[in-house]
């Protein structure tokens, strides 16, 4: 009765009260981040696909070759498909010098950063917060869950999103409620130039000093901020293939609840058939967010990172179009998961100041749903990343054997010449990828009937250990015996 009475005023209290609760906690709160990094360690790859080849590997070649430092700068300032990816060619040239690009490498260091997005909201909740270690576990089982499978193995993309729009945008607001101005000025700087939808920092960011009248901090912001942005705006031309005209209300509308709602996964590149559910998950995070914004008091940083990703959520519909499965693309889950942390956050923060009971049932709820969903997506996530793994392994099997990259980039023979000038230069050695390639594809001979006799080495292989292993038992018995005639 007495153990029945202490774990139930764990969950009433949050807060384990002896070493068997502490430990408890800890590993339901270590066994989403174990499970997130297993996955990204066993399916990530030392292969470049698609966008890697022409946005890590191109740009650091022709970094490499340009003989002038104004030759250098111009091209770490480039602009990308409306990104202006310092950042990232930074990386990849931080890895040049160190003895060559790896992609592997490139992925582990970008998933490292959406696990530092997860630490950080829980560090600032407990404690700027004061939520409870118990109350936190539904965090990183939202955030860690796999809904955004086809960023985490695509190397030009995670770290784009992973560091970029997550972890310096959480930093840059994380520092603007401390009253740290200048620190924030120079994440969003960062934050800006590995992905430009970070721009939503911006105003938000002044528009939060000036509400709360720190004018110190939104000076110190404004002028750091407005250089960067200077700075963006000079070396970002007009972006080509983007709306440049206002898109229909009723479509943008559809498509802002899409992508807040991006949540629930298929494993499918193709999520129209989960439209409907998106658009409803979005319309009741963002009743649930607007609820809690105006009820909880203080609790800024969460409330920041939700009105963020909702800017995004505004950019996207509006840039994108009303195409559905461009802005809700798998990859884009990683901030309707931020939105849903943040709107748990501000829940349980408001919670905290109502009876336990209500609390404890709250919490029961989501622990169990945010559990069972990161369960859901643990297990039909890893589908298209085994499968993702297993082309790319056979597409360097290919490359390795045939000097051919088709299937990596669209054009084969721009994908050629940059492998090609990448291992000329030492930018990328391509034959790093052996270290997990498979054996360049072969045509199957038809399979031996089973009546067949066995010809002579088959299960050979198989023998051999058998025959050695019986070899060295009866060798090790003999000197036995010769040293000890009296045991013979």
């Amino acid at each position: 009765m007495d153990i029945a009475r202490s774990w139930l005023a764990l969950l009433r209290s949050g807060t384990p009260a002896n070493r068997y609760q502490q430990a408890l906690v800890a590993l339901l709160l270590a066994i989403p981040f174990a499970g997130y990094a297993g996955v990204v360690l066993r399916y990530t790859v030392n292969v470049p696909f698609w966008d890697d080849l022409s946005m890590i590997l191109y740009s650091t070649n022709t970094f490499v070759e340009a003989g002038t430092l104004q030759g250098k700068l111009r091209i770490l300032f480039a602009s990308d498909a409306g990104h202006t990816l310092l950042m990232t060619r930074l990386v990849a040239v931080a890895q040049y010098y160190l003895g060559g690009i790896n992609i592997r490498n490139t992925l582990l260091f970008s998933n490292l950063g959406w696990m530092l997005t997860v630490a950080l909201l829980m560090a600032y909740a407990h404690r700027q917060q004061r939520v409870p270690l118990l109350y936190l576990l539904p965090v990183p089982y939202l955030m860690l869950a796999l809904s955004h499978w086809e960023g985490i193995d695509f190397a030009t993309a995670a770290i784009q999103m992973y560091w970029g729009s997550s972890l310096c945008a959480v930093a840059c607001l994380l520092a603007l409620t401390a009253g740290r101005g200048l620190l924030a000025g120079v994440f969003f700087t960062c934050a800006l130039f590995w992905s430009g939808g970070s721009i939503a920092l911006y105003p938000l960011a002044l528009l939060y000093c000036l509400l709360l009248r720190q004018w110190r901090t939104a000076t110190c912001f404004l002028l750091v901020g407005a250089h960067a942005l200077v700075l963006f705006a000079a070396v970002s031309p007009a972006q080509a293939g983007l709306r440049t005209s206002m898109p229909a209300l009723p479509d943008m509308a559809r498509s802002i609840l899409a992508f807040m709602g991006n949540l629930w996964a298929s494993g499918q590149y193709q999520l129209a058939p989960l439209a409907t559910a998106h658009r409803i998950t979005g319309a009741l995070l963002l009743l649930a967010g607007g609820f809690f914004i105006v009820r909880s008091k203080g609790n800024d940083l969460p409330k920041l990172v939700l009105l963020y990703v909702l800017a995004l959520a505004v950019m996207a519909a509006y840039a994108r179009g009303p195409l559905y499965n461009y802005v809700a693309i798998s990859r884009y889950a990683q901030f309707a998961l931020l939105g849903a942390a943040c709107v748990y956050l501000l829940g349980i923060a408001w919670l905290l100041q109502g009876p336990e009971k209500r609390r404890a049932i709250a919490f029961g709820l989501v622990a169990v749903v945010s559990a069972g969903f990161w369960t859901h997506t643990m297990a039909v996530c890893q589908d298209p990343l085994a499968a993702n793994r297993q082309q790319r392994l056979q597409l360097a099997a290919n490359y390795l054997a045939t000097g051919n990259s088709r299937g990596m980039i669209s054009s084969v023979e721009y994908g050629n010449a940059v492998l090609g000038k990448a291992a000329a230069l030492g930018v990328f050695k391509p034959e790093s990828m052996r270290q997990h390639t498979l054996p360049a594809p072969q045509a199957e001979s038809p399979p031996k009937p089973a009546q067949q006799a066995q010809q002579p080495g088959d299960g050979q292989a198989v023998r051999q250990p058998r025959e050695k292993k019986r070899a060295r038992k009866q060798r090790l018995e003999q000197e036995a015996r010769q040293a000890n005639p009296a045991a013979g």
